[in-house]
């Protein structure tokens, strides 16, 4: 981690309260962006926030954002309004097949899920970096 100064630290705080206060104005990928640069140098309670919590708040206040309410209900009501794995029509949600477009998603970067198949992937993907990790430790 990067020793900055205390002005340096401010400096670098400032500009994230900055783009949290005019995020409505500044294009969603672009501010991803923005906060990625930013990250390393937040502080939170005098301890560094990492990138990947900055990243999972940044994230989660662009799902409540009406850009990306907008999109999700477009691309539910493209797709018959139904889960493309197993056809529910009950609690549909878009899984991100990546984060790398976040703000500037496309049709194919979202799959249309019920709530119970969007879980039974996260817990995959969960085994999948455990059994992974286990690996690379041994």
């Amino acid at each position: 981690m990067t020793n900055l100064n205390i002005m340096e630290q401010e400096s670098y705080k400032h500009q994230l309260r900055l783009l949290t206060y005019n995020w409505k104005r500044i294009e969603w990928y672009h501010y991803f962006k923005l906060i990625n640069r930013l990250s390393r140098f937040i502080q939170e309670d005098d301890q560094i926030m990492s990138e990947n919590q900055l990243f999972w708040l940044t994230y989660n206040i662009y799902l409540k954002s009406h850009c990306w309410i907008s999109f999700r209900n477009d691309i539910i009501n493209k797709r018959k309004n139904m889960c493309e794995n197993c056809g529910s029509k009950w609690q549909l949600t878009l899984h991100h097949n990546s984060y790398i477009c976040l703000g500037k998603e496309l049709d194919h970067h979202v799959k249309v899920l019920c709530w119970d198949c969007h879980q039974q992937i996260k817990v995959k993907k969960q085994e999948d970096i455990e059994f992974l990790s286990s690996i690379v430790k041994d």
